[in-house]
């Protein structure tokens, strides 16, 4: 029985049940270990990182502590104390580390997998895949961002209205935490501009992030035209009209600085 229980966590690929297996923790008090050991190994995550610092050792141990059910809060630590949960915190530390490159490895693949899924055109798939990285990465803007690419092309086929709606608000939502994590992310600020003109019928709340697309870039011709094409809708064709201008004397490409000219003459006449 001992040599078949050895075989078994030597071929166990959980770090957690391994080191559960190799302690000889019983099977009625292995959930609740299991459960105690994810609340410390988030702890020991950055502990692990500078392992021969004393005082961050000294930092764990004392939040450990806090922590602990076992009659150590609000107490002052024995030295027997603190030596029992150092001891206990070096007979983990191979584990935890295992445990959080496996976290790594995992929201590679996630990431992976949606934007392979992504290529294919496969968009409920791959945003089901961006957002279990979200979990993973929650403040990675770009991940955000391609979620919201799916949400909102994943609305487009929706044939009741209020669906479509609650999608792309969804999308939406998705672009604003990209923003979010980093405001001057041009992508997500001009895809959410295209959302609230085209599918949500809120140009009003593009407004400002067309505008922010052009403080940082001033030759985002493209963030110019749909600036534009708000000023017009809201009355204000002066704004509009200039726009257009630079677009003109400003931009090599002849089709956009054709449009342009083409545009601006609709709405001033001449």
């Amino acid at each position: 029985m001992q040599t078949h229980k050895k075989t078994y966590c030597h071929q166990i690929k959980y770090p957690f049940v391994a080191f559960i297996c190799r302690n000889g923790i019983s099977i009625a008090a292995r959930v609740n270990h299991i459960i105690k050991l994810t609340v410390v190994c988030t702890l020991v995550a950055t502990f692990l990182l500078s392992v021969g610092c004393k005082d961050d050792r000294k930092i764990i141990v004392k939040e450990l502590s806090e922590l602990d059910d076992g009659g150590y809060r609000d107490q002052q630590l024995s030295k027997r104390s603190v030596k029992s949960l150092r001891d206990e915190l070096e007979s983990i530390e191979d584990d935890v580390e295992s445990i959080i490159l496996t976290g790594e490895r995992l929201g590679l693949l996630y990431k992976t997998v949606a934007l392979r899924y992504m290529d294919r055109e496969m968009y409920g798939l791959a945003r089901d895949y961006f957002r279990k990285a979200l979990d993973i990465y929650p403040n990675n803007h770009l991940i955000s961002y391609k979620a919201g690419l799916c949400m909102a092309q994943l609305a487009q086929s929706y044939a009741d209205p209020a669906e479509r709606q609650q999608k792309f608000l969804q999308s939406a939502a998705h672009y604003l935490h990209a923003i979010r994590m980093d405001g001057s992310y041009i992508d997500a600020l001009y895809a959410l501009s295209i959302l609230y003109i085209f599918e949500l019928d809120q140009p009003a709340e593009a407004l400002p992030h067309l505008e922010r697309i052009v403080s940082i870039q001033s030759k985002q011709y493209r963030a110019m035209f749909l600036l534009a094409r708000v000023h017009v809708g809201f009355g204000r064709i002066d704004d509009a009209a200039a726009l257009y201008q630079e677009i003109t004397e400003n931009s090599r490409d002849r089709e956009e600085v054709a449009r342009a000219e083409e545009n601006r003459r609709s709405i001033v006449g001449n």
